[in-house]
């Protein structure tokens, strides 16, 4: 059951309740009554309780990657975000996917660069078999710190590294937006997608 309702929220049917989700700031609070008027029972209410309010916002679960060789570019990618070099599936979930009737083959089309942190990006790659023919519509900024901007020297170190593991320079930008600078080192990773240093 969904219904639009006046103030611009949604009620829909939640466990064995009722929901309201407010549109204009995205909130859903738990209705402690069933859908026709009943009051759950009491372990179901505490339950929506522990679970509501909370802000319903997306998040990025992957940046991912179509790759030619997944594997190798998980590995770069890995090195660039400071991860651990990825070891692989894990075993059992080989072992799963191969009782599926997987190969080993279908099996490495996909990799990942993660550090298990939950706070940290994942990137997936998949194997693409066909000819990219235009450039990324979207791309990666990154950048050496998370608490400051980096100078064009640590900017330079970092992009002399990156060329270490396999990336690749395509040109500097200098340029200004208002009174601020605006200097980024434009580079690809070692199978062409685009990605800036800044």
């Amino acid at each position: 059951m969904t219904a639009l309702r006046r103030g611009g929220s949604i009620r829909y049917a939640c466990g064995e309740g009722l929901c309201d989700v407010n549109l204009l700031d995205r909130t859903e609070v738990a209705r402690p009554y069933g859908p026709r008027g009943r009051r759950p029972p009491s372990d179901a209410a505490a339950e929506a309780a522990d679970r509501y309010p909370r802000r319903m916002t997306a998040r990025i679960a992957n940046v991912t990657f179509f790759a030619e060789n997944p594997t190798e570019l998980a590995r770069f990618w890995s090195a660039v975000m400071g991860y651990p070099e990825p070891s692989g599936w894990d075993p059992e979930d080989v072992a799963e996917l191969k009782a599926s009737g997987m190969t080993d083959e279908e099996i490495a089309d996909r990799a990942e660069a993660w550090d298990q942190n939950p706070a940290h990006q994942r990137f997936y790659f998949s194997r693409y078999r066909r000819e990219r023919r235009q450039r990324n519509r979207v791309h990666l900024d990154i950048t050496p710190f998370d608490d400051r901007r980096a100078s064009r020297e640590e900017l330079e170190a970092e992009r002399d590294r990156l060329i270490a593991l396999g990336a690749t320079e395509e040109k500097t930008l200098l340029g200004y937006w208002g009174p601020y600078e605006e200097f980024v080192i434009m580079m690809r990773d070692p199978e062409g997608n685009e990605f800036c240093l800044q």
